[in-house]
């Protein structure tokens, strides 16, 4: 299947020359959806890229696409935006054109919009790569999306959740998401564990209350089930705890009766 979706875009560029990026990146995401390449790993997608948009790059993107896609071979488990080759092909990428089909590539579930970007945290000996996204509130403020870089990161989401009077307690399975303003604090946040292979448990999501009814509750919630399906889970659940909020995103009483489900 991807060699036939990679012969057809040859066929389709020799007739179109002078096609935009745009255009190019709509025949591939019609590929992709002809040749069934979204049901194959990830590599699959990367490859069709490299060997089309990619094709000519120079040596400078050439050589890490090339370190990301033998790192994606060897290591099939692991998901690409947790690689450092990842963040290293991005750094190397400084036409506009280059950086959206990137972002269509990496990021396929993520709405055309967004600004999302790899961000590698800690010594190269030590490091971890997060992806941080944008939203934006009514008033067309923006804030930064992403995984708390320290402790005392998640001490402060934490300390928003008490100052909500939001019912959490902390576990040693918590994972989390904080939203960031223009001046690097912590505004809003989620907390959420794993349930099962297909499934995560979102414990809560709260806004400070400085914010409130700007919409960036709404916007979170749509940021974490984009991050969510892009990575597998399949259902999200959670509890009665502000439900008029949760089914207002999707989220419907549970067959068994036990909180709420959104199926992604």
């Amino acid at each position: 299947p991807l060699e036939g979706a990679i012969q057809r875009y040859d066929e389709w560029e020799r007739t179109r020359p002078d096609a935009t990026i745009k255009a190019k990146l709509e025949i591939l995401v019609e590929l992709i959806s002809l040749y069934r390449l979204d049901l194959l790993p990830d590599i699959a997608r990367f490859t069709l890229f490299r060997r089309t948009i990619f094709r000519q790059a120079p040596p400078g993107i050439a050589d890490p696409f090339d370190r990301l896609l033998d790192r994606m071979h060897h290591s099939p488990q692991r998901r690409p935006e947790a690689m450092v080759e990842l963040s290293d092909l991005q750094a190397a990428l400084t036409d506009q054109d280059e950086r959206l089909a990137f972002s269509r590539m990496a990021f396929p579930h993520w709405k055309h919009t967004q600004t999302v970007r790899i961000k590698t945290l800690g010594d190269p000996a030590h490091s971890r790569t997060v992806v941080h996204s944008t939203l934006r509130d009514r008033q067309g403020q923006a804030y930064t999306v992403g995984e708390p870089s320290s402790p005392a990161e998640v001490g402060l989401l934490y300390r928003l959740f008490l100052q909500a009077g939001f019912p959490k307690t902390v576990s040693p399975q918590d994972r989390h998401l904080v939203v960031m303003d223009q001046a690097e604090q912590i505004i809003a946040g989620a907390v959420y564990r794993s349930f099962d292979e297909e499934t995560v448990f979102l414990d809560g999501i709260v806004v400070s209350r400085a914010l409130l009814e700007r919409g960036i509750a709404a916007g979170l919630m749509q940021d974490f089930c984009t991050r969510m399906k892009a990575v597998g889970i399949r259902k999200i659940r959670t509890q009665f705890f502000l439900r008029p909020f949760y089914e207002k995103h999707g989220f419907r009483v549970a067959k068994s009766g036990a909180g709420l489900v959104r199926h992604l």
